[in-house]
């Protein structure tokens, strides 16, 4: 993830996942379409179940979050159907998203699960089973005053397991286009190395940690499909 204080990441006038959470395809032509629904299914009896915790810490009181979810992955593409276009695009979806909902359990803890085999393995295409693995897991952030400018987001992958931001509580604008764009932000090592601790107090942290520890899925925390 860039936690470089100069990189910007513009979102469309609809917000979608982008970044490390959107695949962008093009038509041979070169213009830009819009993909058919994947077939993907959710697993009806998944069993492996891990814990997601986001913790706010110093952060202003109305700092939430708008979203959660899991981004699984195709392991091996040879169960889509081959690309034979002259642009070499493939307009199947390879990565497929579900939603995680995230529950407040105090003042600056949410909690979340999600499972690692939640996408049916299954022949979807004619060509073998497609395998998924878990990809990352990313949340979004926004507050009531900051909302149509900026957001904040953070994602952590199974084999880092966890990802802390520092950004500064003076939220301001990045530009004043009418545009909303992805908060500047710190990694702790940069915070640590480049911020004197004076100056600390001025900024605060929104982590996201997951893990396996068994974790199990509520009624209202069932999965859902994010295209």
């Amino acid at each position: 993830m860039d936690t470089n204080r100069s990189t910007l990441h513009r979102l469309p006038t609809r917000p979608r996942l982008h970044g490390l959470f959107v695949v962008t395809l093009a038509t041979a032509a070169g213009c830009s379409k819009e993909l058919p629904p994947p077939p993907y299914v959710a697993n009806p009896d998944p069993r492996d179940a891990h814990n997601v915790t986001l913790t706010l810490d110093n952060a202003p009181e109305d700092l939430r979050p708008t979203g959660a979810h899991v981004q699984y992955r195709i392991v091996d593409t040879r169960c889509m159907p081959p690309v034979t276009n002259f642009a070499g695009v493939r307009r199947e979806r390879a990565i497929h998203h579900l939603d995680i909902a995230l529950r407040r359990v105090d003042a600056t803890t949410y909690v979340g699960s999600y499972f690692s085999d939640g996408l049916l393995e299954k022949d979807y295409y004619g060509h073998g089973v497609c395998r998924w693995e878990v990809n990352l897991v990313g949340a979004f952030l926004d507050t009531e005053k900051t909302r149509s400018f900026t957001y904040f987001s953070l994602a952590v992958t199974p084999g880092m397991r966890r990802m802390k931001i520092f950004a500064d509580r003076s939220i301001r604008p990045l530009r004043n286009d009418g545009e909303k764009y992805r908060a500047s932000g710190w990694s702790e090592e940069q915070f640590a190395s480049r911020v004197p601790e004076a100056e600390r107090s001025n900024y605060f942290s929104y982590s996201l940690a997951i893990d396996s520890s068994g974790a199990s899925l509520s009624a209202d925390a069932s999965p859902r499909h994010k295209q």
